[in-house]
């Protein structure tokens, strides 16, 4: 009764099962990707469509993100820590 000599291991049921869902994993991000990219496409379809029928854009097409100034004036300001009472305030602080 000497079983500290006996090894456990998977063995190839183990292999093949966390082969199987690595497969199953890299098809799934694979579908990911390209579902998504065909989103932001069709997003930017979407927004140079607009964009012509409004006759905005320069050339008849919107412009890029790239293009788009850096600061349009329009981010949303942090909230005033001063009009807020201790409970809201614990929360946006740290410690």
């Amino acid at each position: 009764m000497n079983s500290g000599s006996q090894a456990a291991s998977g063995g190839i049921g183990g292999f093949l099962a966390f082969f199987i869902l690595a497969c199953a994993l890299w098809l799934l991000m694979r579908n990911m990707n390209s579902r998504l990219r065909s989103v932001k496409y069709r997003e930017e379809l979407e927004q140079e469509q607009e964009a012509n029928e409004s006759g905005q854009g320069e050339g008849g097409r919107s412009p890029r993100p790239s293009e788009t100034p850096i600061d349009s004036g329009t981010r949303e300001q942090p909230p005033n820590l001063e009009s807020l009472d201790d409970t809201d305030r614990s929360h946006l602080t740290r410690g």
